[in-house]
């Protein structure tokens, strides 16, 4: 799984949350998906990571925790934007 993979199940569990929302709005790299400027919440998020964790194992076999004391200390969230997301769960991937 490459960093194009990831980002597009990223910007995909982004897409249907805002369609739960009723929100229609173009997902890039730089969509923020924590903190200010977000319109997504904090559910919506971990619905995100569970998701991904999910699909993740199923297509690669790969058992990985997305949340974990890293992101949770880290200085500058993981979970800013689509784009420093996907960074995280490429470098969780590589080991």
């Amino acid at each position: 799984m490459n960093s194009e993979d990831v980002k597009a199940l990223i910007i995909e569990g982004v897409e249907a949350a805002l369609r739960d929302k009723g929100i229609s709005e173009e997902v890039t790299g730089d969509f923020h998906l924590f903190g200010s400027g977000s319109v997504i919440d904090s559910l919506d998020l971990v619905g995100i990571v569970v998701g991904l964790e999910e699909t993740i194992r199923d297509k690669t076999g790969n058992e990985i925790e997305i949340v974990d004391e890293t992101a949770i200390v880290s200085a500058v969230s993981p979970f800013r934007t689509v784009d420093s997301m996907t960074d995280y769960v490429m470098n969780k991937l590589a080991g």
